[in-house]
């Protein structure tokens, strides 16, 4: 049954995890605390939940926030959560996903479903040695994904049908390409991205 108006979170309260955002994807929600811990619950599909769920049937389902586990000494800063898959942005500028992986919208060089959070090859501290660039933001769609990066940049991910990926065409993408964004007159650059369900936006300075 659903709820009419707003109601407390009971497993936050006093439990001394101070809650500074939250995302909700189609039937699940993320929850990130001011240590860096994440929590999730709601409906699992295809591991979207980040906590390697062991129920069976797609009406699987946690009713009560559970952590997801970042690797050790890795912290959370920000999340957004997808249709069937979520997206964790890391205070390092990471980016650590799970869940459906289909049309490659975790950004992981293959279409394996993830069942814990696996990171993103494309923006790994390995990476920047080669030109790969700190991650402000990320944003997930109905079936894409979306990063922003420090330099403004925007770079994405999955199915490329009706060109939600900004990338000239509508080739899926199993990793993430550069959005061939607009040139700027005032010299402006990308603040803020959004991923929908078969589009993209991104605000300018």
């Amino acid at each position: 049954s659903g709820m009419r108006s707003p109601e407390v979170v009971e497993s936050f309260v006093g439990s001394g995890d101070q809650v500074v955002q939250v995302a909700c994807g189609a039937f699940h929600t993320m929850a990130v605390t001011s240590e860096g811990k994440l929590f999730s619950w709601g409906k699992e599909e295809s591991g979207c939940l980040g906590i390697h769920f062991t129920g069976e049937g797609l009406l699987s389902a946690v009713y009560q926030p559970q952590e997801a586990k970042l690797p050790q000494g890795v912290l959370a800063r920000k999340v957004s959560c997808g249709g069937a898959h979520s997206m964790v942005l890391t205070g390092d500028g990471r980016v650590f996903a799970c869940g459906k992986n289909e049309n490659g919208r975790l950004g992981l060089p293959n279409e394996t479903n993830q069942l814990t959070l696996s990171e993103v090859p494309a923006f790994s501290l390995s990476r920047r040695d080669q030109g790969s660039s700190v991650v402000v933001a990320v944003s997930c769609g109905g079936a894409h994904s979306l990063f922003l990066t420090e330099k403004g940049r925007i770079y994405a991910s999955g199915r490329g049908s009706k060109g939600r990926l900004g990338s000239g065409s509508d080739k899926q993408a199993l990793e993430p390409v550069l959005v061939s964004t607009p040139f700027h007159p005032n010299g402006g650059s990308p603040v803020f991205i959004s991923a929908g369900g078969q589009h993209s936006l991104a605000v300018y300075s």
